[in-house]
């Protein structure tokens, strides 16, 4: 009985704590997990995440995945796409600010914010909460499917059986 692995990506645990992620059916987090496990081959995520699916329906289903507004903006917060956004607009209306303003003065504060310079925004993984699993419950990540057998007190898989 295999156990699967972890993803290794820090961010990860933001994205399992996230709106976006409680936002998403269960086949779609399956879907998610396995796409971000596997490299981002949405076929072989679809297929995970939908094992009784034909090969004509999962190219669709696929495509469409990937487009779904709420997995696109999981995945962005995965790739931190957000902050480099957010940090983007901040710096153009510095550079459009009066410099002294208060206008000026509150876009430095937030891109310091931001950056992590205040102290305000921790990078830290440890500080989003992991996810609890129940026995019973379905893992997919490093492209392999299984059910949760047995969970240590913090509610992590000690053991997994694979599912084909």
């Amino acid at each position: 009985m295999p156990a699967t692995a972890q993803i290794e990506n820090p961010t990860w645990d933001v994205v399992l704590a996230s709106k976006m992620w409680r936002k998403l059916s269960a086949q779609r987090r399956v879907f998610l997990t396995a796409y971000v496990a596997n490299g981002e081959d949405a076929i072989a995520a679809t297929r995970t995440a939908y094992p009784k699916a034909n090969d004509k329906s999962v190219v669709c289903m696929s495509y469409e995945l990937r487009k779904h507004p709420d997995i696109v903006a999981a995945l962005d917060l995965w790739r931190g796409n957000d902050l480099q956004q957010l940090l983007e607009q901040v710096r153009v209306n510095l550079a459009a600010a009066k410099p002294g303003s208060v206008a000026a003065q509150r876009l430095l504060a937030q891109k310091e914010r931001l950056l992590g310079l205040d102290g305000a925004v921790s990078a830290e993984p440890s500080e989003a909460p992991r996810r609890k699993y129940k026995i019973g419950d379905s893992v997919t990540q490093a492209g392999h499917t299984g059910r949760v057998l047995s969970i240590d007190t913090d509610g992590q898989p000690t053991q997994v059986e694979e599912i084909q």
